[in-house]
């Protein structure tokens, strides 16, 4: 289980196309909430910077 964040298209696809040449598969999740949301998950305190 490996986490890449990247805003960029051509990016994901880089780290798709290494897996997909390991022979790894590649499952790309998607997830989206509220600057509130994330804000009220944060225990680091890191969105009140």
């Amino acid at each position: 289980l490996s986490s890449f964040i990247s805003p960029y298209l051509n990016d994901r696809a880089l780290v798709r196309q290494a897996h997909e040449q390991a022979g790894m598969d590649f499952i790309e999740v998607f997830v989206d909430c509220s600057l509130e949301a994330a804000e009220a998950r944060d225990p680091k305190g890191l969105y009140k910077k």
